[in-house]
């Protein structure tokens, strides 16, 4: 017990943060828009609003025991010869990793990853016990140090994360680095790519890791997430795709009933409308050029992204113009808890709000 109680006081509790109409009240605005939390600015698709609202009537009743349905619909949205059995749900790609930690590392384990990276992941290693080994992005590029990764697999070592597109940077894994991956990990280590903002890549040097899923690859692992282009971040809804005798295992670690009634019906609804994710990644990218645009019109050099954020490094601390543009009614996030002092990362919102971070950026920046 008292190791059990070692691991888990390392960890905070979490706790409310202020709530947007707390932050504007205190500030005497009208509004202020969260550009910090990389949530869709457009919401779910009006087929999802209309399922949850109908589904909101059989509240008094359990769920199906088990997530078949959702599965199947995702698998058949998906096609590329998958089925249900390729396929692991949860609540948010959050859980999924959480799950996947659980099941495949013992404590003492290692999980080999890049910092910066999703800030969640060393909490959920550490969380099982696992040791997070990590292998730093590449300076000034932030890109992925491929060699250094295959270098740090030792015999201890389970899983190598790869966080594609890279949270906070934006900046994408191509196909030749994935490829590497491929090619010289040893099959015992699972290779576990976190695509939470594929729907917004555009490269076409990225990687197709559906396409080796398909193909039986043993090793791997893709998290998706319909918190991003599908706008279900405040219903948490995400899945992983890999080997079905791998997820077969994870899935055992689910409760009965796992997933709500909403989550059900919104998840079949969302993916069941993929005409309205594209116009929803459409309308992000032309939105984040703009916003580039707009930045490097201020002498700003945001990172390349493959994703709806924009990570940009500031002549300020990160800090200081997090709190300016706070009163300016954006909201923005700081990653110098991430130990990048002057990098903000700022989420494509609206075209309004998009606007006023501009404004509010020119007059912090020239008025400093």
């Amino acid at each position: 017990m008292s190791r059990l109680r070692d691991r888990l006081e390392g960890f905070p509790r979490f706790f409310n943060r202020p709530s947007r109409r707390q932050m504007a009240q205190e500030r005497g605005l009208e509004r202020i828009d969260r550009l910090s939390f990389n949530e869709s600015p457009l919401g779910p698709s009006p087929a999802v609003r209309d399922a949850v609202r109908e589904e909101s009537e059989r509240l008094g009743d359990y769920p199906t025991f088990a997530d078949d349905d959702l599965r199947a619909a995702i698998a058949a949205q998906i096609g590329r010869g998958l089925g249900p059995e390729h396929l692991l749900t949860g609540a948010g790609a959050y859980e999924v990793l959480e799950l996947l930690t659980r099941s495949f590392v013992e404590p003492g384990e290692e999980v080999v990853l890049s910092l910066p990276t999703f800030e969640a992941s060393p909490r959920i290693v550490g969380l099982e016990g696992g040791e997070v080994v990590d292998v730093p992005l590449l300076r000034p590029s932030f890109r992925l140090d491929v060699e250094g990764l295959l270098a740090a697999v030792t015999e201890r070592t389970r899983m190598v994360w790869v966080c594609n597109p890279n949270n906070p940077s934006g900046v994408g894994v191509t196909a030749e680095e994935m490829a590497t991956l491929f090619e010289h990990l040893p099959e015992r280590v699972i290779l576990l790519a976190d695509e939470a903002y594929h729907q917004f890549v555009r490269s076409p040097d990225a990687p197709d890791t559906l396409a080796q899923v398909a193909a039986g690859r043993p090793n791997l692992l893709v998290v998706h997430s319909l918190s991003k282009a599908y706008g279900l971040a405040g219903l948490r809804l995400g899945y992983a795709l890999g080997p079905p005798e791998l997820l077969d295992l994870a899935a055992r670690r689910h409760r009965a009933f796992h997933l709500s009634r909403l989550h059900l019906a919104a998840g079949i609804a969302a993916v069941g409308d993929a005409r309205y994710v594209e116009r929803v990644a459409e309308f992000v990218l032309g939105e984040r050029d703009r916003l580039q645009q707009g930045l490097q019109s201020l002498g700003l050099e945001p990172l390349p992204s493959e994703t709806n954020f924009l990570c940009v490094e500031l002549p300020v601390a990160a800090q200081d113009a997090t709190s300016r543009l706070t009163d300016h009614g954006v909201l923005i996030r700081p990653l110098d808890d991430l130990g990048l002092e002057r990098h903000v990362r700022i989420n494509v919102g609206s075209r309004e709000a998009n606007d006023r971070l501009l404004a509010g950026l020119k007059d912090f920046l020239t008025g400093r």
